[in-house]
């Protein structure tokens, strides 16, 4: 019987392959990934190009506000020169042309937000329907004595929880991080036409974000793998004990394998707890690098303003 109880060697070579998989390269694992979504390259391309449209209007509502600003309350010269031949000379009138403007691009960012959302979660869901199929059709073609050496938890974990979690990489992770990726960039851009200094100011800045995220990564990538790799033993654990409560009480097992219980559970949780402190830090100290970063812009457009 392949219970918790007396496969070590099991446990052994199961932990061996967790290990393996643990120090795959991300890269090469995303290339792999990605490959299921080619069928659904059309919604794929369609959740992208929404993302970016809605990183677009992100920029375009503030530039009404900045050309309401210059125009009708500073009385300068808008950005987009091609502006002075379409806006109202009469402020009431350019004011409310440009709020309505505004109002449009806030209807069409809820629209390419909404449009994103769908079509991403959309795919994602397929993939991974296609991705069920083939662990299940792969765990059909292995051989016996896999199943004699595999705790059968493991197995189940990742047919079920791992796939999942891929499911959140494919509709939350990949296209977000696309879209903002571009998103920076065209604020970068619009930054330095509208005034170079501040456009530096913010140049400067984006490195300081990607080498925390980069820290902040690699110490959440590691506490998730490890924490997966638990999870998995955990379960597989439950499902023997389960499977082979007979056994545990003929021997009267059950102070040991709760024992054993407890040590895995509570390395679980350790590993469980220094994820979320690291989550927990990151966030934070991301916003307060958003906030002395727009402290920054505002001190060096205070400078502008006084002809510093």
């Amino acid at each position: 019987m392949n219970t918790a109880m007396g496969h070590n060697g099991q446990g052994g070579a199961a932990a061996n392959v967790e290990q393996v998989s643990a120090h795959v390269q991300d890269w090469s694992l995303l290339s792999r990934l990605l490959r299921l979504l080619a069928p659904y390259w059309i919604e794929v391309c369609g959740s992208l190009l929404s993302a970016l449209a809605a990183a677009g209007l992100q920029i375009f509502n503030p530039l009404v506000i900045s050309v309401a600003i210059d125009v009708y309350f500073l009385h300068r010269r808008p950005v987009a020169r091609w502006l002075e031949g379409i806006l109202p000379g009469n402020p009431i009138r350019g004011l409310a042309v440009l709020s309505a403007a505004y109002l449009a691009g806030l209807l069409m960012s809820l629209i390419c937000e909404s449009s994103q959302a769908y079509l991403a979660q959309w795919s994602g869901q397929k993939a991974m329907a296609d991705l069920r199929r083939k662990v299940i059709a792969h765990l059909h073609r292995l051989p016996i004595d896999f199943y004699d050496s595999t705790p059968v938890g493991r197995l189940v974990t990742r047919a079920t929880t791992d796939i999942e979690s891929l499911n959140d990489l494919f509709s939350n992770g990949i296209v977000s991080v696309l879209a903002s990726g571009v998103m920076t960039i065209f604020f970068l851009v619009a930054m330095l036409r509208l005034n170079s200094r501040l456009g530096i100011v913010l140049a400067t800045i984006l490195p300081i974000f990607m080498a925390l995220t980069l820290v902040f990564r690699r110490i959440i990538t590691r506490s998730q793998q490890r924490g997966r790799i638990l999870l998995a033993r955990i379960n597989a654990f439950i499902a023997e004990n389960v499977s082979g409560i007979d056994v545990v009480h003929l021997f009267n097992l059950q102070v040991p394998q709760c024992a054993k219980f407890d040590e895995m559970n509570g390395g679980y949780r350790t590993v469980s707890q220094q994820w979320v402190t690291t989550n927990a830090w990151f966030l934070p100290v991301i916003e307060a690098l958003g906030a002395l970063s727009q402290a920054a812009l505002l001190l060096v457009g205070a400078r502008l303003l006084h002809g510093g």
